[in-house]
């Protein structure tokens, strides 16, 4: 499920390991695994679903930067890029995880991210603009709609989120990240996700080696 490029990686912070090997799952990418281990992120506006079956000892996280693939363009999603939108994004993630074994009526999801870096936090942002509200919205309703319980999230506000899901016992580690701790890319050239965020922030692997220099203070799900 997950490309074949090199593992560029950042470390995940040793506190959180507790000695499973750890995988990163980049902006538009999905794993899905029977193997016991760490699946982490970092999410901006973009949501991730952490999926399991604690039956099945299955388990899985996409990381999506929009919910639909915008039809007006007129130009066909590409099989490379289905996993940048919710619709299809969820779709793989689900899918991935019947064909391992799991069984639809144990999965259980547990989803983050959906932030506003639009701004600062004193000026409202347009509904229109708020990437990170649509993602939430589209991921509640499509559990919804697959009567997948949500037995965790932690949604919206204005900040980042470093995330590490857990295999051992499929517990989920969340630290926030603030604005104004630099952490943030914002439109240059050179960015790999900007035209899929449409220029709004991104928080990239790049970002993790700065985010890891502040103090580690586990939030558990």
């Amino acid at each position: 499920m997950a490309d074949s490029s090199p593992d560029r990686s950042p470390p995940v912070p040793e506190a959180a390991t507790g000695g499973l090997p750890s995988r990163f799952v980049h902006p538009g990418e999905l794993i899905v695994t029977r193997e016991p281990v760490i699946l982490s992120t970092l999410l901006g506006s973009c949501v991730s679903v952490c999926l399991f079956d604690p039956a099945a000892h299955l388990m899985g996280m996409n990381h999506f930067l929009l919910p639909l693939h915008n039809p007006a363009g007129r130009v066909p999603i590409r099989a490379a890029d289905t996993g940048r939108y919710g619709l299809t994004a969820m779709k793989r993630l689900i899918d991935g995880l019947c064909q391992l074994g799991a069984r639809r009526n144990e999965l259980r999801a547990k989803a983050f991210g959906g932030a506003c870096l639009l701004g600062d936090r004193n000026r409202e942002v347009p509904a229109r603009f708020d990437i990170g509200a649509a993602n939430v919205r589209f991921v509640e309703r499509c559990l919804d709609q697959h009567a997948i319980p949500l037995v965790a999230r932690d949604f919206g506000g204005n900040v980042g989120r470093q995330i590490h899901f857990h295999g051992s016992d499929f517990s989920v580690y969340l630290r926030r990240i603030p604005q104004d701790t630099d952490v943030r890319a914002n439109g240059r050239d050179d960015l790999r996700h900007k035209s899929l965020e449409q220029g709004h922030p991104v928080l990239l692997p790049e970002c993790f080696t700065r985010a890891t220099s502040m103090p580690w203070v586990r939030s558990k799900y």
